[in-house]
């Protein structure tokens, strides 16, 4: 009697933003060779079918199909590299989902400053860069497999930030501010102008950051926004009210 071999369980969907370009442009280019040496490899070896928007082939409107796959796929890769608008606009999108995103770049380029804090695997199709990066992409996806898929984002900690404001006690709101400080550590120092504390929240309770000051502000105690009015935070309103 020969048993049935068990059929293996069916690829979950990984949606890759990345510039895509025209036929036989730069950008087409490097998505087919990150696709086929990096991505999909690692993405089939974690157990996912990786499809970028170019190869969706349901009828309908692009946009609104892009969309969908943000928000539906249980997966996201996004490809930084040249700091392309289109995927900074649907990372964001992702980012509001709080679901898992595994951000990748070119080797030897910067990160835009809104995500820099958040893990990004470098790559170049040099043969020992490509082995390492397929690696550190599949340690990637699994730790956000691990994590339940919960990945922190600039969104995800004022989303938290907010929620804590909105306790309504001075425990809450001390948490929040907690909160946004931590974010602006991670994210590194801001232009401007930063608190040293205290009820009183007037000039005479900041100084001068040893960073340039080409947009000077005011870190609010209350609300952890950046105000031109060293008075009364053009946020939430806080403050001691003179001009």
């Amino acid at each position: 009697m020969v048993r049935d071999k068990a059929k293996p369980e069916p690829l979950r969907r990984c949606f890759v933003i990345a510039p895509i370009g025209d036929d036989g442009s730069d950008d087409r280019k490097r998505l087919d060779k990150l696709l086929r040496h990096i991505i999909r490899p690692a993405a089939k070896r974690c157990g996912y079918d990786a499809i970028p928007a170019n190869e969706i082939q349901k009828p309908g409107i692009v946009t609104t199909q892009v969309i969908d796959e943000l928000l539906d796929a249980p997966l996201v890769i996004a490809d930084l590299t040249n700091h392309n608008a289109n995927v900074l606009y649907e990372l964001a999108i992702r980012h509001v989902t709080k679901e898992a995103v595994v951000q990748i770049i070119h080797k030897g380029q910067p990160l835009p400053f809104d995500v820099c804090t958040s893990r990004t695997i470098s790559y170049s199709f040099d043969i020992d860069d490509v082995a390492k990066a397929l690696k550190d992409l599949v340690r990637q996806i699994r730790a956000v497999e691990k994590d339940g898929g919960a990945v922190d984002s600039p969104i995800k900690a004022a989303v938290n930030a907010k929620a804590l404001r909105a306790v309504g006690n001075p425990d809450g709101n001390m948490l929040a501010h907690i909160s946004a400080q931590l974010a602006e550590l991670q994210q590194g120092p801001r232009h401007g102008y930063i608190p040293l504390g205290g009820e009183n929240w007037t000039p005479q309770s900041t100084r001068r950051t040893p960073y340039d000051d080409e947009v000077p502000g005011f870190l609010c105690p209350e609300c952890g926004d950046l105000s031109r009015n060293p008075y009364t935070c053009t946020s939430c309103g806080a403050g001691n009210g003179e001009p």
